[in-house]
């Protein structure tokens, strides 16, 4: 199990003893369905009690309740999730933040932006032209594009201390806040004039990953590209990746990653935002340990996975879990 655990988690977003009474129980956030089970309860990651519900009629894997609008906009406002990251990463919050003025940092981070460009954008993107990143942490993704083409940037950051850094390396403006609470002001800007809208890891932290994908759309032009990445919940949570063990559900499930995405509700979700889906890889050669897709606008009706494609996601879950611990339970 990762080495933070609960350590500097907020008694107001998810007190050790379960799911405060802020917390609300919510309809599937992709496909708006009510019919869902609990695919695990139990103790969580933090050592919280938490529940992961698949939507029967999406599959798509949601904690339920969830943490309301203000408790998000409190936890990534102040320096709770930078702390969280500094853990993750094995290093203080000092250092962490350090890292920012290190220039083999950001040559590093460049790698993200080229690979895209190399890989998707060639030939398609030029200076004319806009791209805009969903939960653009750092803004290195939007940086290397315009140090490559030219182009024209802009974001949207939920996190203070993330909107502060990537207007600085951009020399622009972000958009600060969820982007529940700002993507009408994104449209309003932006609407028909962006050339490749990214979201970069960031699905899994948003309350309504659909108002996020719907707000790109708005704003992609008639011939614009999406491409989302993601982890898979499956190839790279519980099963072993690199020298990682395999994992358990209440070892990977955390508050602050209200989603888990697998192949079938991560294509459902895009189509259903109004997609055609141009280019799938569950191992993404973009950004490693992700799945990715690129996509373009599309008037096709999605249409919902199968009953048996959302049966095969639990039974998939069960055989993960029992392989796990039948693993665990053998002689060294």
């Amino acid at each position: 199990m990762e080495p933070y655990m609960h350590d500097h988690v907020p008694e107001y977003i998810l007190p050790l003893e379960g799911a405060p009474e802020t917390h609300e129980r919510i309809p599937c956030p992709i496909c708006g369905s009510t019919e869902r089970a609990p695919l695990y309860e139990g103790v969580a990651l933090r050592g919280n009690t938490l529940i992961l519900d698949i939507c029967l009629s999406c599959s798509h894997l949601y904690i339920n309740p969830r943490p309301p609008m203000a408790a998000f906009n409190e936890f990534y406002q102040d320096d709770a999730y930078f702390h969280l990251c500094a853990d993750f990463s094995k290093m203080t919050l000092e250092e962490k933040l350090a890292q920012f003025d290190d220039p083999e940092f950001w040559d590093e981070r460049f790698g993200h932006g080229k690979r895209l460009y190399d890989k998707y954008l060639t030939g398609k993107l030029t200076a004319d032209d806009t791209v805009f990143d969903f939960g653009c942490g750092d803004g290195a993704w939007l940086w290397a594009l315009q140090q490559l083409t030219g182009c024209a940037v802009g974001g949207e950051e939920i996190s203070d201390i993330y909107t502060e850094i990537a207007a600085k390396r951009l020399g622009t403006p972000i958009f600060a806040g969820a982007v529940e609470e700002v993507a009408d002001q994104i449209v309003e800007k932006h609407r028909g004039n962006v050339k490749v809208a990214i979201v970069s890891g960031s699905l899994q932290h948003m309350l309504d990953p659909m108002k996020c994908l719907r707000a790109a759309r708005d704003i992609l032009t008639d011939d614009g590209l999406l491409y989302i990445c993601n982890w898979s919940i499956f190839e790279h949570y519980m099963a072993a990746y690199q020298d990682q063990r395999r994992r358990l559900l209440g070892e990977i499930l955390s508050w602050e990653h209200l989603h888990y995405f697998h192949e079938t509700s991560f294509k459902y979700m895009v189509r259903a935002a109004g997609f055609e889906i141009v280019d799938f890889a569950i191992e993404s050669d973009v950004r490693e340990r992700h799945m990715e897709i690129v996509a373009r606008k599309s008037d096709t009706p999605a249409e919902l996975p199968s009953r048996q494609e959302v049966e095969g996601v639990v039974m998939r879950a069960r055989a993960f879990e029992s392989a796990t611990i039948a693993q665990r339970l053998r002689p060294n």
